[in-house]
């Protein structure tokens, strides 16, 4: 640090933990901006109304948008593999590499079997953007030390209660069978 006069100031503890603050306040607010806005899915309507105009009936439009959120489940961990061999920067770059191709079929396709690869593509691309996405915005954080063994507690605390959740519903007399 510098006082302004020429003459360097060693940084105290106390400015460190202000810097500290200041840092998880600014990351913490682009987080919580992130997780507002990172699904906000406005093509959404348009797509639908894109397959109608091709002559879909609800129906095949169900069973693309099912493929492809069985899609993105099935391409999350490969992409966090390939993000950890390579890098995020390239792995965002594949992800609207991906989403670009997947436009140009949804655009060409004049069969309903075309419109599966373009929702794969559309996957590929929106499950290598998901990943990349947290562990950018999380990244800028100095000294933030995952906790592998508290992340691990709290998912397992989650199956514990989800499981005696759903248990106590199936078991329960008064749920119609």
């Amino acid at each position: 640090m510098n006082n302004g006069q020429g003459v360097p100031q060693i940084a105290t503890s106390e400015d460190n933990a202000i810097n500290k603050k200041h840092i998880e306040k600014h990351v913490l607010f682009r987080f919580s901006l992130y997780g507002f806005l990172k699904n906000q899915r406005y093509f959404a309507p348009f797509i639908l109304l894109a397959f109608l105009e091709k002559g879909l009936p609800f129906f095949q439009i169900g069973v693309l948008f099912g493929f492809r959120e069985l899609c993105i489940n099935l391409f999350e961990i490969p992409s966090g593999a390939l993000a950890d061999l390579h890098g995020r920067k390239k792995t965002m770059i594949l992800s609207f590499f991906s989403y670009t191709v997947s436009f140009v079929l949804f655009a060409l396709s004049a069969h309903y079997l075309h419109l599966f690869f373009a929702i794969l593509f559309f996957s590929i691309g929106e499950a290598f953007r998901a990943g990349t996405h947290k562990a950018m915005v999380i990244a800028p954080v100095p000294g933030l030390a995952v906790d592998h063994v508290g992340m691990w507690s709290v998912a397992l605390l989650g199956f514990w209660i989800s499981l005696v959740f759903w248990s106590r519903i199936r078991l329960s007399p008064d749920v119609a069978r």
